[in-house]
């Protein structure tokens, strides 16, 4: 991910803010069923690439098997590969090749968000819709990116284009024009609209955008979008602060939370998703899926002892 990046992350100020007063309130509010588990779906942004092979699927595994293999250690996907374009038929097969409780949170077309910038897109959003409805019950959340110059003075548009959707699929939108989060009141109005239509908010804990880590929940669902720096240590902190702060936040009320970890390198995600999950389970009793360390083939020794 491009978006918040930087050289270095030497002085950055990782601590997460206090939870807002209406998060919290929006959590004790929300209905929750009598013995009702929290749910916690850890993901990373994509299942194809090639520093997977040999870390999360063994070596030679094919493109068409990766899916497969990928859904057998997660229990969801970012799915940013459809925001460049999508395919009903495609999504469909997509969604055949995994288990029953893995779910896809498909990203909103570019030609959508950013090129007509969410005016006259109605037809485009219906097929979009359609094919995300392809996917029958793997279906997640479909995720709405605003782009980064759209602001509040654009906020109609986007809160039209979730009116269009948002009764037909779950859908979670992330703005990120630091415009949204100058003005107390105004991002509180903003954060109250999606509440009302009961559309979470995405959070992106990202080194060079510490703003759009808001912490504001519009619902008892949190999208969560780690992005990481490693080798950095400062990413294992991180993620022990996230534990806590999630352990506060089930307690208040929480009921889901959607987890992707991002890394430059796609299988550096691997170590941090056993670490996280291993925390969250010890810390809410919670099953948390994550991929097991890969076993290696054996070594074959010669019939003289040599490696």
């Amino acid at each position: 991910m491009e978006f918040g990046k930087l050289p270095s992350v030497a002085g950055v100020d990782f601590a997460l803010p206090d939870t807002p007063g209406a998060t919290l309130r929006r959590l004790a509010a929300a209905p929750r069923e009598a013995g009702t588990a929290p749910e916690i779906l850890l993901g990373t942004a994509r299942w194809a690439d090639r520093s997977l092979l040999g870390t999360l699927y063994p070596k030679g595994t094919s493109s068409g098997s990766q899916l497969r293999h990928y859904a057998a250690s997660f229990d969801t996907v970012e799915l940013n590969a459809t925001y460049y374009g999508f395919d009903l038929d495609r999504m469909r097969a997509w969604a055949d090749q995994v288990p029953a409780g893995f779910r896809f949170c498909p990203k909103f077309p570019g030609s959508i968000t950013h090129r007509a910038r969410c005016r006259g897109v109605e037809a485009e959003a219906d097929a979009f819709v359609d094919a995300c409805l392809a996917m029958g019950d793997r279906l997640g959340l479909a995720w709405i990116l605003a782009p980064e110059d759209l602001g509040p003075r654009e906020g109609r548009a986007l809160l039209d284009l979730i009116d269009h959707v948002h009764e037909r699929i779950p859908v979670a939108v992330e703005v990120r024009d630091p415009a949204w989060f100058r003005d107390a009141s105004l991002t509180g109005r903003w954060f109250d609209a999606l509440a009302e239509r009961h559309v979470p908010a995405v959070l992106t804990d990202v080194a060079g955008r510490r703003d759009v880590l808001h912490l504001h929940l519009a619902t008892p669902e949190l999208f969560l979008r780690f992005v990481g720096n490693a080798p950095d240590a400062s990413d294992a902190r991180r993620l022990d602060d996230w534990v806590d702060r999630l352990e506060q936040w089930f307690a208040a009320g929480l009921q889901r939370a959607w987890i992707f970890l991002h890394q430059p390198i796609e299988s550096d995600n691997l170590a941090p998703a056993r670490r996280l999950a291993a925390a969250l389970e010890s810390r809410l009793g919670v099953r948390v899926r994550a991929p097991r360390q890969l076993e290696r083939a054996p070594v074959q020794r010669s019939l003289f002892g040599g490696d």
